[in-house]
């Protein structure tokens, strides 16, 4: 089967009335293809080779160094290198700004598991025992 019919059809219920055919077409029942997500597996890595390979090419197209001066001095450094460089700490800048807001939310869920478990519990307590033992 072609990859990409498979990642095409990875990406729709198998009960679609209008891809019955496309997988009579390509041979394969829908169970053997979506088994083990081996579609989504083959199409994860594909896009991960094409990450990789653009990036090369990228590296290749800019090979030649300039001069990054930076407060204690300077050095000559690829072109490619600095950009991916500064992407990679604009990126890690990025993440670090968004932890506050992460953990603020995840101690505002904290507390409200902590008051959905004490309401469930004043509610047992409340229910009376023939209510208790018919549910």
């Amino acid at each position: 089967m072609p990859f990409f019919l498979a990642c095409f059809l990875a990406y729709f219920p198998k009960e679609s009335v209008g891809l019955r055919c496309l997988y009579t077409v390509a041979g394969y029942s829908s169970d053997k293809l979506f088994s083990e997500g081996k579609a989504m597996r083959y199409l994860y890595i594909f896009i991960l080779l094409l990450i990789f390979a653009l990036g090369l090419s990228f590296a290749v197209e800019n090979a030649h160094s300039v001069h990054f001066r930076y407060y204690l001095g300077g050095t000559e450094i690829a072109l490619s290198l600095l950009l991916v460089l500064a992407t990679s700490l604009g990126v890690c800048l990025g993440l670090l700004a968004s932890l506050a807001n992460f953990w603020r939310i995840k101690a505002e869920l904290r507390g409200v598991k902590r008051r959905l478990a004490s309401s469930e519990r004043e509610l047992e307590s409340m229910r009376p025992a023939s209510l208790a033992e018919s549910a």
